[in-house]
C-alpha cells in the first residue's frame, strides 16, 4: 500500500505538476519525505529549509 507522499508525488507526476517547498519548524522533514519517494525528481523543483528570521526574510519571491 502506498503511503500518503507517494500518492502525492504520483498526482502531481500524472497532472505533470511539481512542488517547492519552504520549511522552518520541520527542519526539513517534507522535502526529506517527498525525496524518499521515487519517481520525487519528477516533480519536486526545489525547497529551502530555513529556521532562523533573518533567514526567513533574506529570501524573497518576486
Amino acid at each position: 500500500m502506498a503511503n500518503s507522499w507517494e500518492v502525492i508525488v504520483e498526482k502531481l507526476s500524472k497532472l505533470n505538476l511539481t512542488i517547492s517547498v519552504m520549511e522552518s519548524c520541520t527542519g526539513g522533514a517534507v522535502i526529506s519525505e517527498i525525496t524518499n519517494v521515487s519517481g520525487a525528481s519528477n516533480i519536486f523543483k526545489e525547497g529551502y529549509v530555513t529556521y532562523c528570521n533573518e533567514a526567513k526574510t533574506k529570501l524573497r519571491c518576486s
